[in-house]
């Protein structure tokens, strides 16, 4: 197994620390979908942990011992098939130990939601701490047909929100936003990953950011 990079400064294991990757940002992940035969198809990841349930079990115990996660029943708006399951949450203590190990670059890192779908078109907020790389992730996405054709994203407005907790267990500081109205049917445009992925300047997960910068 090729494990995304670390800095070796912690007490964690390779696996455990893939096991806080999904709740780097400080959301809810229900435990089942931490089952070694699902993860990396349901997180994307170039690299799956190699423990199995009894081993699953016990890492998040110790975990929890360490006082980096807390489980929790998991809740959702809309519903859900995992409401009330047990589920992962980082603790702002969990949240320093993984910054310590994965070295986040901050300023590169965005966000992005879809808060209202209307069948034919979205409206996408993009999110981050940097102004710059918010523009970089609409303009490049669009470049390489990410939402669909070059040029079909309305933008909407922009604002500044000091007090948005973009990372939960992170101090607040200024967070950049832009809204945009993008194509609901991604899925039938050829989105050029390749030309994307040479043009990315951003991150939005532990592998993008991995691939994204070099480390000492």
């Amino acid at each position: 197994m090729t494990v995304p990079w670390r800095s070796g400064e912690s007490v964690l294991s390779d696996d455990e620390l893939l096991l806080l990757d999904p709740v780097f940002d400080g959301g809810l992940c229900p435990v089942s979908l931490l089952d070694q035969r699902v993860y990396r198809n349901q997180f994307n990841r170039r690299v799956s942990h190699r423990l199995d349930r009894v081993e699953l079990v016990r890492a998040l115990r110790r975990l929890e011992e360490l006082g980096f996660v807390v489980i929790q029943p998991y809740s959702a708006t809309g519903g859900s098939r995992h409401a009330g399951q047990p589920a992962l949450a980082l603790t702002a203590s969990g949240g320093r130990v993984w910054e310590r190990e994965r070295r986040p670059v901050w300023d590169r890192y965005v966000v992005e939601r879809y808060p209202f779908d209307r069948g034919d078109w979205a409206v996408m907020s993009v999110a981050g701490y940097s102004r710059a790389a918010v523009d970089d992730f609409l303009r490049v996405g669009e470049e390489h047909a990410f939402w669909g054709p070059a040029n079909t994203l309305r933008r909407q407005r922009q604002a500044v929100a000091a007090t948005l907790p973009l990372i939960r267990w992170r101090p607040t500081q200024e967070v950049h936003i832009t809204n945009v109205v993008s194509s609901s049917d991604t899925y039938r445009w050829r989105c050029d990953w390749d030309g994307l992925n040479r043009s990315r300047t951003w991150w939005r997960t532990p592998d993008e950011l991995a691939t994204l910068f070099a480390h000492d």
